[in-house]
């Protein structure tokens, strides 16, 4: 058996001692291990047989239900990251279960959440086979096909998508979000973390899921990756936030993807409660933007990578430019010239000493109207570069019309400027 290393998490927000010992953890371990089944039949076990925690497990819900100052709990929001096939979703649906029967909250809200109904259902399906299992459980509820209800409590727990969701009437207690990576957007997020307000330190957001694309169908920084980087800095005590826990198990970025070891940084469960053998498997055959996410929990930039990862990062080289270099930016140079912030990243990382007159030359790109991350902005691709020039040590910047180039002399970028072959005119 491997012994990974599986706790603490490369990522974990402080806790304090006592707040985990006055805490309800021990008491969702109770709950866990008492009625918590496997239901479906796995390397962990057969389908029906009893759930067992593993340490890391235990140590996991000892600190998501820590006790806050007040009494209640203390994390409002609770981000956790882990490879697929780590148990989630067998946790996840506990947790659920727990919070409708046991929490102690009179009118209880549960709230399954998940980028489409079909992947909320998952969890759900799992505690409602839970429930299902147990004479005790089933004899206090009531079941159907999108929600559990507990008569005697008013309680309910039910399935909720970003693809249909009622905004009105949403008081939840508890909320589990599966995989939040795969969010299109924020708007399902705010409205649940939003609408726990009246439940004061009742209630908690609790995010399962791995790493994915960064950005969302927005083209901003996703929900969850936003989560991770505040988390993040959270971690590092760069911001002191009682009410935001997170645990991220992941491998280093630079780390081989082909390697155990990488493996067993990432994946607590490595050899446990998932196989080596499917490891080295679907090492030969998956992309590896998508294995890094899966299996590594790494974030990536896109899920088609053109190049593997550092391989670009390898091909830099140092020296120092001469007055006769040109720089060149555009299709061919890894930079997206019609994107402010991508050209602007470009720019600011040149660190061209002063003294360098150096050619700027933006070339293979028409004079279209510049986009940025939030859409049009109404400026020209040359007007754009002109202005962010403005306080680089570049002597000329030059772009296509209709001769190969044009020039533009730096002393010149706040004036009329024309170009030196055809005439034309820059404000």
């Amino acid at each position: 058996m491997v012994t990974a290393n599986a706790w603490p998490p490369a990522w974990l927000t402080p806790v304090p001692d006592t707040a985990i010992t006055a805490g309800k953890g021990e008491s969702v371990i109770d709950f866990a291990e008492i009625f918590g089944i496997i239901t479906k039949d796995s390397i962990a076990g057969k389908a029906g047989s009893p759930l067992i925690l593993r340490e890391w497990q235990k140590e996991l819900l000892r600190h998501v239900f820590a006790r806050g100052d007040d009494g209640g709990l203390r994390h409002r929001i609770n981000l956790i990251g882990m490879p697929r096939k780590q148990g989630k979703s067998a946790l996840a649906s506990t947790l659920g279960v727990f919070s409708l029967y046991a929490s102690g909250v009179k009118g209880a809200e549960v709230y399954s959440c998940a980028a489409d109904r079909d992947q909320a259902r998952i969890v759900f399906a799992d505690a409602k086979r839970m429930v299902e299992a147990s004479p005790d459980l089933m004899g206090m509820a009531k079941l159907y096909r999108d929600a559990i209800e507990i008569p005697d409590t008013n309680s309910v727990y039910r399935v909720l998508s970003s693809e249909a969701f009622t905004k009105e009437g949403l008081s939840p207690t508890t909320v589990i979000f599966d995989e939040l990576h795969a969010q299109p957007n924020r708007e399902l997020f705010d409205v649940m973390s939003l609408a726990q307000g009246a439940r004061g330190s009742m209630a908690t957001l609790i995010a399962i899921t791995t790493a994915g694309v960064k950005t969302d169908s927005t083209g901003q920084d996703s929900i969850c990756y936003s989560l991770y980087q505040y988390g993040k800095r959270v971690a590092r005590g760069e911001v002191d936030d009682p009410s935001f826990f997170m645990s991220w198990w992941e491998a280093p970025q630079e780390a081989d993807h082909r390697l155990q070891e990488t493996w067993e940084i990432a994946n607590p469960g490595l050899g446990d409660i998932c196989a080596l053998s499917d490891f080295e498997s679907s090492v030969r055959r998956t992309p590896e933007a998508e294995f890094r996410t899966k299996r590594c929990n790494q974030w990536v930039s896109s899920q088609t990578a053109w190049l593997p990862a550092g391989a670009w990062q390898g091909l830099r080289v140092e020296r120092e430019l001469s007055v006769d270099d040109e720089i060149v930016l555009g299709k061919r140079s890894g930079v997206d010239i019609t994107n402010t912030t991508d050209l602007k990243q470009k720019l600011n990382n040149m660190n061209i000493e002063d003294n360098i007159k150096s050619n700027l030359l933006i070339r293979g790109f028409s004079n279209d109207t510049l986009l940025n991350n939030r859409g049009l902005i109404g400026a020209t691709i040359d007007e754009t570069i002109l202005e962010l020039v403005k306080n680089l040590p570049i002597a000329n910047v030059s772009g296509e019309c209709e001769h190969p180039y044009y020039s533009v002399s730096r002393d010149k970028i706040t004036e009329l400027a024309k170009c030196s072959k055809c005439g034309k005119e820059w404000y």
